[in-house]
């Protein structure tokens, strides 16, 4: 990602605090076409993207919405069962230390605030 993209922490703290993480905020739109954008303008209309430690499901709602057909594997089962109610989209259970994932089959990876819940081996 260009660097011209990337905030500071303190910025991305500041930011993050001004929309409380709710989807339906404007500023929160903004906060996240930031990290969205750059991917997506590098995607093919109707894409397959891969959500990485997708959560309740907040940005596969997002890439389903902008016209993409995203995937999202998750560690959390209470977490995968509300992103395939919330979104309608294919949630996966996995162990992000096994994953079993199909090869070939993403256009893109997305992954906002989930890598940091991955254990370490």
């Amino acid at each position: 990602m260009d660097a011209s993209c990337r905030l500071s922490p303190e910025q991305e703290r500041e930011i993050y605090q001004l929309h409380e993480n709710d989807p339906s905020h404007p500023g929160y739109r903004t906060f996240l076409s930031k990290l969205t954008d750059p991917l997506l303008e590098r995607l093919p209309s109707g894409a397959s993207g891969l959500d990485f430690g997708c959560g309740p499901g907040r940005d596969l709602a997002d890439l389903k919405r902008r016209g993409h057909h995203p995937i999202g594997p998750e560690g959390s089962a209470s977490f995968a069962r509300m992103a395939r109610a919330d979104t309608e989209c294919e949630v996966w259970l996995q162990d992000f230390l096994a994953l079993d994932l199909p090869d070939g089959y993403f256009d893109g990876v997305f992954a906002n605030a989930s890598l940091f819940h991955v254990p370490r081996q």
